[in-house]
């Protein structure tokens, strides 16, 4: 079962506000959770790509049953049909949560990047426990409205860094607060990927495929017409300023985690990028940025880091 909602952008923004501002409603106390025997209710909010690998991950859980998804793009959300029998599925997930709020007990949001804060706050306010993707969202003042959001409405919100819990990680920190190379000085972060595009965005418009909402996957952001070759969906939307982090924002949560936690990291008191300007939608390739962070028990001093 699918359901259909066409909308405009007008219309998208107007009933986003609404639903991301409506009050917590719907008691935490579900139906699904009357009985100890009862599996939690999950809808998930993304279910092509990361999405997919979510919904297998979280729903492998026997305790756990898939009852919703959303996505804007119809060809993920047939593939749940044989897997996931009798599964709800909308292609706006406003639609969904307004529908099914007092059905659920748990979200997953694993969409880009600009749609985390707005999607998981609006399930937050229903007093759904949510699952978001990395990076939490675009900006420090997002992630601050996400903390609030959370403590008001006194629910569990948990981002998606699988490898905080791998051996790696939890050796560095262990090794970092055994000081097994003594008191750190200076620390270097570094990935592999490249998320960049030096390119200005095609001049062009192409046919917005039938699988596809184009209004409902721009959602918060400026309105501007669908390129295709994976210009955006489903592919590299990682480069594109309006909808991605760039490299920093997808795998600095990840890399960064270690030295954080090792360390005891708090709040730098200073950066500096070097990063070449990236151009007015693109992000720029070889980030590299130093921060400055006060002592810590395991650092000599003041301690500098450097992402590249």
């Amino acid at each position: 079962m699918m359901k259909n909602n066409q909308i405009n952008r007008r219309a998208f923004l107007k009933a986003t506000a609404v639903v991301a501002g409506s009050a917590p409603f719907i008691s935490r106390l579900s139906w699904a959770q009357g009985s100890p025997m009862q599996k939690v209710q999950h809808a998930a909010i993304g279910a092509g790509g990361k999405g997919s690998s979510d919904i297998r991950q979280i729903c492998s859980h026997e305790k756990v049953k898939l009852v919703a998804a959303a996505d804007v793009d119809s060809g993920p959300l047939n593939a749940l049909k044989g897997k996931h029998p009798g599964v709800l599925l909308f292609r706006d997930w406003r639609e969904m949560l307004t529908e099914l709020g007092n059905r659920i007990d748990t979200v997953s949001v694993s969409t880009p990047d600009h749609t985390h804060g707005i999607a998981a706050m609006s399930a937050m306010n229903l007093g759904k426990h949510v699952y978001c993707q990395k990076p939490l969202v675009q900006t420090v003042l997002e992630c601050r409205q996400m903390l609030e959001c959370a403590k008001r409405n006194k629910v569990i919100v948990q981002m998606g860094t699988q490898g905080a819990s791998s051996f790696y990680d939890r050796i560095s920190v262990q090794l970092i607060q055994d000081e097994v190379v003594g008191k750190i000085e200076e620390a270097w972060v570094f990935s592999h990927k490249a998320w960049g595009d030096e390119k200005p965005r095609p001049d062009r418009s192409d046919p917005v495929p039938d699988n596809l909402e184009w209004d409902h996957w721009l959602g918060v952001a400026e309105d501007r017409p669908y390129i295709g070759d994976k210009y955006y969906h489903r592919t590299n939307w990682r480069r594109r300023q309006d909808f991605g982090t760039g490299t920093l924002g997808d795998m600095g949560c990840h890399i960064f985690n270690p030295l954080y936690k090792g360390l005891k990291l708090t709040v730098p008191t200073s950066l500096r990028s070097e990063t070449r300007v990236p151009n007015k939608h693109n992000w720029a390739f070889n980030e590299k940025i130093e921060y400055w962070f006060p002592k810590t028990p395991h650092s000599r001093g003041g301690i500098k880091v450097t992402w590249v």
